[in-house]
């Protein structure tokens, strides 16, 4: 509203201008602060995540899907746009706010998931833990700092679109799937969903040696760079805390006996959703195996928005 204009470059000029003839400052810091938070809140990040389950919860799969991956990709990407173009010259405000709400949404999206036992909801809690370490490295505002972001994007929406793939080819199967439990003896009677499911949890709760523990890694390396050691050490507890829930369901999908087997009529699950599982699997493997090409192109693209 103060500078009068929508355009990135327009924006800037006036904010540096403002900054630079050393103006009154006070509408600048309130609207970068509602924009802080509006962009928390469409991310999911905490303590702006409440909506966040219950709408998990209350949509259809597919629905789910969407709002997991594609919404959280775009306002990720226009967020960096929006603070690398727009207010590089005010990190001085925006940086302490996300750490933060990083932190909050680590802490927060830690200890809602530990008390989850609805699949839907402990996603996601499990997606604003994420959201947390992304802005973690956002945060740092260094070409580490945004590469390592770009690329633990890129890995959850890869891990998060294989794990629900794995519950619509459920779904499409005939189960209702809803709790923990009702995953349990699932890896007995399909093994191909088993193998896609599995991967995308261990890489979701950040072992080694799958993708999502190097994006946790290379978030973490960004962090040490920059003399945050207690962040990085509160960033390393957590991930230990969330692995004892992602092997909790684990549990329940590999080890547990089955207790039901139909709540409704099998459909045939034709080839999409079988392609998708198998496409996610291959790319998985494909980033373990060659992950330097992808941290190099998240590096490129980190220079690029710094300059």
């Amino acid at each position: 509203g103060i500078t009068g204009s929508t355009h990135f470059d327009y924006i800037a000029t006036d904010l540096s201008a403002l900054l630079l003839n050393k103006q009154d400052m006070t509408l600048a810091i309130i609207g970068i602060l509602f924009i802080t938070i509006s962009f928390m809140f469409k991310l999911g990040a905490a303590p702006f995540h409440y909506w966040l389950p219950d709408i998990y919860q209350g949509t259809k799969l597919t629905i789910t899907t969407l709002i997991a991956t594609t919404p959280k990709f775009a306002i990720f990407v226009l967020y960096v746009r929006f603070l690398t173009q727009i207010l590089p010259d005010f990190s001085y405000i925006w940086k302490p706010l996300l750490l933060i709400f990083s932190v909050l949404s680590v802490l927060f999206g830690t200890m809602g998931a530990l008390r989850q036992k609805k699949i839907k909801r402990f996603l996601a809690y499990s997606g604003t833990m994420n959201i947390g370490f992304i802005l973690l490295g956002v945060a740092q505002f260094t070409k580490a700092g945004l590469a390592a972001a770009g690329f633990y994007m890129f890995i959850y929406l890869v891990t998060i679109m294989g794990i629900f793939a794995s519950l619509m080819y459920m779904k499409k199967k005939g189960f209702e799937i809803q709790n923990f439990d009702d995953l349990k003896g699932m890896s007995e009677q399909y093994p191909l969903l088993s193998f896609s499911f599995c991967l995308g949890i261990i890489s979701l709760a950040g072992l080694p040696p799958l993708p999502g523990f190097i994006a946790k890694a290379y978030v973490l390396y960004a962090v040490l760079l920059e003399e945050h050691y207690f962040i990085a050490i509160f960033g390393v507890m957590s991930t230990v805390i969330a692995t004892a829930y992602y092997l909790n369901l684990l549990k329940s999908f590999m080890i547990d006996a089955v207790q039901k087997i139909y709540t409704q009529t099998a459909k045939q699950t034709g080839p999409t959703i079988k392609l998708i599982i198998f496409s996610l699997i291959t790319a998985i493997l494909f980033i373990l195996l060659t992950p330097n090409i992808w941290i190099q192109i998240a590096n490129k693209t980190a220079i690029d928005l710094l300059h």
